[in-house]
C-alpha cells in the first residue's frame, strides 16, 4: 500500500505528456493570431531544441534575430509546427554545424543563416517554397546542398560566397534564380538548371571562377548554354559569360540582340570582345571590371550604354562608339584609362560620373548633348580643355568637374546659355581656324531658309551653294563678315535641292 501513492504520482506525470509543454525559461514568445513566435533565446547551451508548443499555444515562427550571433551554438532542432524562419534568425552563428528543419517550414527569410560558417550540409524539406535574399550567404563551410522541389524561387545572393560548394542541382519545379544567387561560389564546378526555371536575375554565377558550363535540362524551354555562355533558348539574349572561361577573346553571336546587366562583369581574362551589328542594348555593368580589355568598338546598332557599362576597365584606352548611341549612363567609363574619346553627334545625355577618374586631357562635346549629370568629369585631374559645340547643356549649376580644376570649357560664338563659369569651371570663347554652320543647312523648311555662321576670328566668310553633291559645282551666294564671331545667313525662300558650305576669304 505504501507504493500506491508513488504509482499514482508516476501516472500523473505520464498523463502530463498529453498536456501542452511549457518551454524552458530561456525562450521568450510573442502571440500572433493565436500562435507563437519565438522572439528571444537567452540560453547558452551548444544545442537548442525549439519547442513545438508553449503554454497551450503552437509555435509557428522563429522571429527576426531571435538566436543570432550565438557563437557557441552547434545544433538546432526546428519543430514540425514552425512554418516561418524569420530574417536574421541565426545570423553569424558561426559554430552551427547541424540544423534539423521541421517538415512544415515554408519560408526562410532574409539573412536567416548568413555567416553560419560551420554548416557543411543543408537539406531543406519539400515544404519550403521561399528561400530569401542572402539566406545562406557566406556559409563558407557548406559543401552539400539539397534544395526542395517546392521552392518557387531562390532569392538574390541566397547562396552567395559559399566558397566550398562544389555541385548544385536545381530541382525541376523551381521557377527562378535571383540576382547573384550563387555568386562568389568559387568552388562551384557543376551546376544543373531544372526544366521549369524561366527567370534568371542579374549574374547568378558572378565570380564563380571554376564554373565553365551550366547543364540545362533538355526540357527547359527558356535557357541554353553554349561555349560557357548562358543564353535564352533562342540566343537573342546573352545572360552571362561564365567566369570559369579563361579565353582571351570572345565573339558575341550574330543572333544576340541584348546583352544583360553584368553579363561579362569581372571577366578579367578577356582581352578582346567582338560585338556584332545585331546588338541593340547593353544592360548596366555589362563589362564592369573587365580589367583586361584595351580596345572596344560599339556598333551602330547600339543606342544606349547603360550605367557602369565599362566602369573599372582599368586598361581600356580606346573605344569607338557607333553613330546611333544617344545615352551615356552614369559612371559608364568611370576609372577607365581613356586619354581621348570621340562622342558621336547622336548623344543627347551624359550621366553623372561618366568619365570619373579618366586620364583625359581634352574632350569635345557635340551640340546634340543637352544634359550633363553631376560629376561627369569628377577627378579628371589631367583634363585641361572641354570643347562644347552647342548651347550650354542643363546641369551647369551642379559640380560637373569636381576635382578637375584645370579644365576650361570652350564654347562657340552664337551658342547660348554660357556664363563666365559652368559647373564651377571657367569658360572661354572657342576660336576656330575655320567657319562653322551651327544649326544645319542644305535645304530648310518653310518660306525662307537660314543658319548661323560661327567664326571667332571675325574674318570674311563666303557662303557657297551647289545642287549636285555627286558632281558639285560650288557657286558663291553671299559674303558675310561675322560680328563678335557670328553672323546669320538667310535666303528669302526655301531651295530644297540646294546644299551649302562655307569658306574663308
Amino acid at each position: 500500500m505504501k507504493t500506491r501513492p508513488n504509482l499514482i504520482q508516476i501516472g500523473l506525470l505520464a498523463g502530463g505528456l498529453l498536456l501542452p509543454a511549457v518551454a524552458p525559461a530561456q525562450f521568450t514568445f510573442a502571440t500572433n493570431n493565436g500562435s507563437l513566435t519565438l522572439t528571444v533565446d537567452t540560453g547558452t547551451n551548444s544545442t537548442v531544441v525549439i519547442p513545438g508548443t508553449n503554454d497551450g499555444y503552437v509555435v509557428t515562427s522563429i522571429g527576426p534575430s531571435a538566436i543570432q550571433c550565438r557563437y557557441f551554438l552547434n545544433c538546432v532542432t526546428i519543430p514540425d509546427s514552425v512554418t516561418n524562419i524569420g530574417m536574421m534568425s541565426f545570423t553569424y552563428c558561426r559554430s552551427l554545424t547541424n540544423v534539423s528543419f521541421g517538415s512544415s517550414v515554408i519560408t526562410i527569410g532574409l539573412d536567416a543563416f548568413l555567416g553560419c560558417n560551420g554548416l557543411t550540409n543543408v537539406v531543406l524539406p519539400n515544404s519550403v517554397t521561399s528561400i530569401g535574399e542572402d539566406a545562406f550567404n557566406d556559409c563558407t563551410g557548406l559543401t552539400g546542398l539539397t534544395l526542395p522541389d517546392s521552392a518557387a524561387g531562390i532569392g538574390s545572393m541566397a547562396f552567395g560566397d559559399c566558397t566550398n560548394l562544389g555541385s548544385v542541382v536545381i530541382p525541376d519545379q523551381v521557377l527562378s534564380l535571383g540576382d547573384g544567387a550563387f555568386s562568389g561560389c568559387t568552388g562551384l564546378t557543376n551546376f544543373t538548371l531544372g526544366r521549369s526555371v524561366n527567370s534568371i536575375g542579374v549574374a547568378p554565377f558572378q565570380s564563380c571562377t571554376r564554373l565553365k558550363t551550366v547543364t540545362v535540362d533538355p526540357l527547359n524551354t527558356s535557357f541554353s548554354c553554349a561555349a560557357g555562355v548562358l543564353f535564352n533558348q533562342t540566343q537573342t539574349t546573352l545572360y552571362e559569360y561564365l567566369a570559369g572561361n579563361t579565353g582571351a577573346a570572345y565573339t558575341i553571336p550574330n543572333s544576340v540582340l541584348n546583352v544583360a546587366s553584368s553579363a561579362f562583369i569581372g571577366c578579367s581574362s578577356l582581352r578582346n570582345i567582338t560585338i556584332p551589328g545585331s546588338v541593340l542594348n547593353f544592360g548596366d555593368s555589362a563589362f564592369t571590371y573587365c580589367t583586361g580589355l584595351t580596345n572596344i568598338t560599339i556598333p551602330n546598332s547600339v543606342t544606349n550604354l547603360g550605367s557602369y557599362t565599362f566602369q573599372y576597365c582599368f586598361d581600356l584606352t580606346n573605344i569607338v562608339m557607333g553613330a546611333k548611341v544617344t545615352t551615356l549612363g552614369q559612371d559608364v567609363f568611370g576609372s577607365c584609362a581613356l586619354t581621348g574619346i570621340i562622342i558621336p553627334g547622336s548623344v543627347t545625355s551624359i550621366g553623372g560620373g561618366a568619365f570619373e577618374n579618366c586620364p583625359l586631357t581634352s574632350i569635345t562635346i557635340p551640340a546634340s548633348v543637352t544634359s550633363l549629370g553631376y560629376g561627369t568629369f569628377c577627378d579628371c585631374y589631367d583634363l585641361r580643355s572641354i570643347y562644347c559645340e552647342g548651347n550650354a547643356p542643363s546641369g551647369g549649376d551642379e559640380d560637373q568637374f569636381c576635382c578637375a580644376p584645370m579644365a576650361t570649357i570652350y564654347y562657340l560664338p552664337g551658342t547660348t546659355g554660357w556664363q563666365a563659369t559652368f559647373g564651377g569651371n571657367n569658360t572661354a570663347l572657342w576660336t576656330l581656324p575655320y567657319p562653322l554652320i551651327l544649326n544645319g543647312g542644305g535645304g530648310g523648311q518653310g518660306h525662307g531658309f537660314g543658319f548661323t555662321i560661327s567664326w571667332a576670328t571675325n574674318l570674311g566668310v563666303v557662303v557657297e551653294a551647289c545642287t549636285n553633291l555627286a558632281k558639285p559645282v560650288w557657286r558663291p551666294v553671299q559674303t558675310n563678315t561675322p560680328v563678335n564671331g557670328t553672323n546669320y545667313f538667310s535666303e528669302p525662300q526655301n531651295y530644297p535641292g540646294r546644299y551649302y558650305r562655307l569658306r574663308s576669304l
